[in-house]
């Protein structure tokens, strides 16, 4: 009986539960300790910062370089625009800088395209090379600038050159625009409990509830933040968001967590035949999807998809007559499109500046529990919550139609959007551009 009982609790016992269990304090303990370090290297980088503007100050021009990763959180266009036009008092340039967290074949891919993007747009006077790939020498312009703006938030992601870390220590004064409005609640939360945004100098939010969680869970509560306005969004001004045209069009963007329980937006591998059906149930429609830039890199990577089903899609993608957006801007695509049907973040508040209906197609692990307060009230202010394909149809149809119901729906909308959404619109970078103006303020 004895023999018998104690094996059983042998055959039981679960020795990594409980060195996890016994770990738990230690890890804790560590976390706590990371924190408070990070915590005084920001206070420390603070104390930098006073010291380095007191030498810009004297300076009749900056040198304003902008570290730019990916081509759609480039953030900062109108901002760009506005010191072309003072060109006696900035100096410019972007630099492409690469992810070195994805792989080689992925870092080379997104770089071309992201030097490719900026030189279009701004022409090559304006354009660094962050990363050498003949030599594989990763390029330190630390230096050469006064101020630098970090489109990448994430140091895993950048060479040690180009991180928020290594930049802080220079006599440069880093700034950080977001690219993105801060409706998840896990990778806003973890953001701003990190050191990189503690780090910088000054760093721009877009709303008052943004700004609110930064004073709740940022390290220093906030003080290196401003309430600007979304920057990102100011260059939408320019476009026509009422284009007359003989058919509609509607913008498909599936978002990349296909494999997250931190973050399940995604309902892609649910509905990717959906999307190839739509063309049949409207052919009076036109459809453009536009998938986040990483999705198919996801599918690949978590072994969900093989390079042979990606290709196959997207050549289905092109035989049904959807056509298919990558890279760059989507302000075009707003203004172009009459409708989204998507299950992006940042697409949740953006899209409300359009003024046009929107259907949010919601994945049945997303709890409230994973969405920002931001996220959370800009969603009750959709024209349709989707959970099945059925939901999502009759969203399309009734588009298709030109629902009053809609139309009555977005424009009830449009005070508490602009009131709490479109802070500053469309002059938020003019705010931002006073904020870091060291030569002209008194910072």
């Amino acid at each position: 009986m004895g023999r018998v009982f104690l094996k059983r609790i042998k055959r039981n016992f679960n020795l990594n539960g409980v060195k996890k269990a016994f770990s738990y304090p230690f890890r804790f303990a560590r976390k706590a300790a990371c924190q408070k370090q990070n915590k005084r290297r920001a206070y420390a980088a603070a104390r930098h910062y006073q010291n380095v503007v007191m030498r810009k100050k004297k300076l009749s021009k900056l040198r304003f370089g902008a570290y730019i990763m990916y081509d759609t959180s480039f953030a900062c266009e109108k901002l760009i625009n506005l010191m072309k036009k003072d060109a006696s008092h900035w100096d410019i340039k972007l630099v492409v800088i690469p992810d070195v967290s994805r792989g080689h074949a992925h870092m080379i891919s997104v770089y071309r395209r992201t030097k490719t993007f900026l030189i279009e747009r701004y022409g090559n006077e304006y354009v660094e090379d962050g990363y050498d790939a003949d030599k594989d020498i990763y390029a330190d312009f630390s230096n050469q600038f006064d101020i630098i703006y970090c489109s990448n938030p994430y140091d895993a992601m950048a060479a040690k050159v180009h991180s928020v870390r290594y930049i802080s220590t220079k006599d440069v004064l880093p700034v950080y625009i977001g690219y993105g409005f801060e409706n998840a609640r896990y990778i806003s939360l973890e953001r701003l409990k990190s050191y990189e945004l503690n780090l910088v100098w000054k760093c721009f939010t877009e709303t008052t509830l943004s700004l609110n969680d930064y004073r709740k869970h940022e390290l220093i509560k906030g003080r290196n933040v401003i309430l600007s306005g979304y920057g990102k969004m100011d260059s939408l001004n320019h476009y026509n968001m009422n284009i007359q045209k003989d058919r509609k069009k509607i913008l498909l963007s599936p978002h990349h967590s296909v494999a997250s329980e931190t973050l399940p937006f995604s309902n892609f591998l649910q509905y990717f035949n959906l999307i190839l059906h739509l063309p049949d149930l409207f052919p009076d429609i036109d459809f453009i999807f536009r998938p986040h830039p990483l999705l198919f890199y996801n599918l690949l990577q978590e072994k969900i998809w093989t390079q042979e089903q990606a290709d196959k899609y997207l050549k289905d993608i092109a035989q049904k007559g959807i056509e298919y957006s990558a890279g760059g801007d989507y302000f075009q695509l707003f203004s172009e499109c009459d409708a989204i049907v998507h299950d992006c973040g940042s697409y949740i508040t953006e899209w409300l500046y359009t003024g046009k209906p929107c259907c949010f197609v919601r994945n049945r692990n997303l709890k409230k529990k994973h969405l920002t307060r931001l996220g959370m009230q800009a969603l009750e202010k959709y024209s349709c919550i989707a959970r099945s394909a059925d939901e999502i149809i009759a969203f399309i149809r009734a588009v298709e139609e030109g629902s009053i119901e809609y139309k009555r729906q977005c424009e009830n909308n449009r005070d508490w959007i602009l009131k709490n959404i479109m802070v500053n619109y469309p002059r938020a970078s003019e705010k931002i551009l006073e904020e870091i103006d060291v030569a002209k303020t008194k910072n």
